[in-house]
């Protein structure tokens, strides 16, 4: 399955284990907690970042799979992000 992300590959073999029922009609959340499903390219050519480096973004993996940063998903556009003092965020209608 070249070339297929993580994500795709799990339901593939979800399904072709006969597994159908686990998935079918879900919103399925494919994120760092339940595997290695997302990320940046790590590959050197592609690392294009001049402040941020891959071990600071390894760290920061890390810490999303073990649970220290949460990632929130909530869609509500009344629920809005806390921020530090130093952004502003003009949130457009």
């Amino acid at each position: 399955m070249k070339g297929l992300g993580a994500a795709v590959k799990n339901g593939l073999d979800t399904v072709n284990a006969g597994d159908w029922s686990t998935i079918a009609g879900t919103n399925g959340n494919f994120g760092l907690e339940e595997g290695d499903y997302v990320g940046l390219p790590t590959d050197e050519a592609s690392w294009n970042f001049s402040t941020f480096t891959m071990d600071e973004y390894n760290t920061v993996l890390e810490k999303i799979r073990n649970g220290e940063i949460k990632v929130d998903n909530n869609s509500d556009d009344a629920t809005k992000p806390t921020t530090s003092s130093n952004i502003t965020v003009d949130y457009q209608v």
